[in-house]
Parts: C-alpha cells; sequence; structure tokens
C-alpha cells in the first residue's frame, strides 16, 4: 500500500481527553436532533442572514457547533474533560498519524464555527468552545501526516505510509461515481438521501448546505433527506418480519404492485426533520415527525407497501430544482 485516504461518517461531534481517550459516544449528523434548543438560540443571537454569510448555510440538525454548545450545557463532567474535538475522519487520522486535522469540506458542517469566506476557522467562535479544541483544516488530499509505529503495530499498515486528510463517506462516494467538474452532480440513496452538486463559485441559499470542494477551486452544493433506506428497512420490518432481507423486500413489491395508482392513496411525509415553515428544505429543525394519511384501523398492507416507499424517491426533487441562488 502505496497511500491511505480516510472516508467516514459526518459530520460528527466526538470528545476526547488529552490522551485521545473518546469521553462519550459520538453524536451524529443531522439525525440526531438533540440541538434544537441551542440552534433556536444560536439563529435568534446572530440571525439567519449573519450565519448565512458567516457559515455558507443555515443552522439545521446538521450543524456541529450547536451539538458541541448542547455537550458543555448537558454534560459538563465530559465537557471539562474534553481537549479536543473530533469528527470520525479526524479520530482516524489523529490515531493513524498523531496529526489533529480536519478537511475544509467537513469542516463546512460544523456551522456556525467555519468562516466560509476565509476557508478557516472563525476568529470568533461565540464562546461555543476554544480554538484549541478545533483541528487543524486541510484539503481532503493533502498528506496530513504518515502511519506512526505504534499505529502500524495495531493496525498492520506499514511505517511511514502517508495518510491523506480524507473526507466524509458522502463526497469520497461522490468522487467514486465520477464527480469532476461543475454541473456534476450525485443523488445517493442509502439510510437517508444526500445531494452533492458541484459549482465553480460558492451558492448562497439559506435551501442549502454549501462548502469548499475537496482541493482547491469548486464549491460544493447539498442537501439530504432525514430518512429513505431507513425507512423501508422499518417498512420491511412491520410487515414481513418472518422473511429475510431479500425475500421481505420481494414481498413488500408485490404488495405495492398489488395496489393500483391512485386506488385509496396514502400520503405520507417522512421526513422527519423538515422544517414546518418550508418543507423543501431537509432537516431544517427538529420540530416536525413522519406522517402518513388518511390512516385507519383498515389501512391495507399493500397502501403501506405502496405509499411508504415513494416519498424519498420524489421528495428531493424540490431540493434539485430549486429557485436561482444568489452568487456569493
Amino acid at each position: 500500500m502505496k497511500a491511505l485516504a480516510i472516508s467516514a461518517i459526518g459530520p460528527c461531534c466526538l470528545p476526547v481527553d488529552a490522551a485521545g481517550r473518546p469521553l462519550r459516544p459520538g453524536i451524529l449528523y443531522g439525525v440526531d436532533t438533540r440541538a434544537a434548543p441551542e440552534i433556536a438560540e444560536l439563529t435568534a443571537r446572530l440571525g439567519e442572514e449573519a450565519i448565512l454569510r458567516r457559515a455558507g448555510q443555515a443552522l439545521t440538525s446538521q450543524a456541529v457547533g450547536p451539538k458541541i454548545l448542547w455537550l458543555a450545557r448537558h454534560e459538563p463532567a465530559i465537557w471539562s474533560r474534553t481537549a479536543r474535538l473530533h469528527t470520525a475522519t479526524s479520530f482516524l487520522l489523529e490515531r493513524l498519524t498523531g496529526r489533529f486535522a480536519m478537511d475544509r469540506y467537513t469542516a463546512a458542517g460544523w456551522a456556525p464555527l467555519y468562516d466560509i469566506a476565509t476557508g478557516d476557522w472563525s476568529a470568533d467562535l461565540l464562546g461555543i468552545c476554544d480554538r484549541s479544541q478545533l483541528p487543524d483544516l486541510l484539503w481532503s488530499a493533502e498528506i496530513a501526516g504518515h502511519v506512526t509505529p505504534e499505529a502500524a503495530q495495531e493496525t498492520g499498515l506499514a511505517p511511514g505510509t502517508p495518510v491523506t486528510t480524507g473526507t466524509i463517506d458522502a463526497a469520497a462516494e461522490a468522487v467514486s461515481v465520477g464527480l469532476r467538474r461543475p454541473g456534476d452532480m450525485m443523488l445517493m440513496y442509502g439510510s437517508t438521501v444526500f445531494v452533492i452538486q458541484l459549482t465553480e463559485r460558492r451558492l448562497t441559499d439559506s435551501r442549502l448546505w454549501t462548502a469548499p470542494w475537496l482541493h482547491p477551486g469548486p464549491a460544493a452544493a447539498m442537501a439530504g433527506l432525514a430518512t429513505s433506506g431507513t425507512l423501508t428497512q422499518w417498512l420491511r420490518g412491520l410487515l414481513a418480519p418472518h422473511l429475510d432481507r431479500a425475500e421481505g423486500f420481494a414481498h413488500l413489491h408485490a404488495e405495492a404492485e398489488a395496489s393500483p395508482p391512485g386506488r385509496e392513496a396514502l400520503s405520507a411525509c417522512p421526513i422527519s426533520r423538515a422544517s414546518a415553515r418550508r418543507c423543501t428544505i431537509p432537516m431544517r429543525a427538529a420540530c416536525c415527525s413522519g406522517s402518513t394519511s388518511p390512516m385507519a384501523a383498515a389501512t391495507s398492507t399493500t397502501r403501506l407497501s405502496k405509499g411508504l416507499p415513494q416519498p424519498p424517491a420524489i421528495s428531493w426533487r424540490p431540493i434539485a430544482r430549486p429557485a436561482p441562488p444568489r452568487p456569493a
């Protein structure tokens, strides 16, 4: 192996002590909505437009900054021992190389701590954390360090193997499927839905997340839904718990086929973190839950099999076709 690049889930928040030991389980990306009060507080304090200019995106459950504030308030014993704050990739990077660093694409998800204009942490961290707790920022393809002898012994990698900064899994997957130039877009279905489009210049639009791309030059405009594969997986467990995975999904497909289009229509809204005010914005707030209507004791399994999987397949279209965003 000539070199190693890291991709992992994100943006996340993992506090570690001075020795690099995790102090609690990591706090995940937008599916974790615990910091809704902190989001509201920071938005009221700073103002939506100021946050958009500073961070390139509105504060949502995707943002790490409010989650750090939540950690400091709700788990003070852990916070008092927190020497560094990691995402998944930076934690792996430090374990492999001893370097405390993160890529800029990931850092943009740490709103409102990241300054989109300067490409670095903001000079004013708003009392959320100290600069010493935040990693150095690099480009994803930069060599951040080399595998240490200790990491080599633990992993079997050769000592001195170069390790790049890496990035979030979705961005790495975008590269793997061919995103190369502005205009290229990836629509990724998984446990959630995630959309990445490369742009020549950074866009300013509160309906989107924006970030520098993995190397100097292009930017990324992104959006995501709160559920996709998790919904169909839940539905399979509900309607076909006695079948294995392949048979269960085949059963759901057959059930859906048995329900003619438009008959006994079931409307479903599974986007559990969409805004009540602007529902085309993914993961905008934690105030909404998924719903289906009309729902009754007589609702058939064919209606559920037909109605529930459809919204994730079509609900990204308002995101992919927004009104023209303002240039940054």
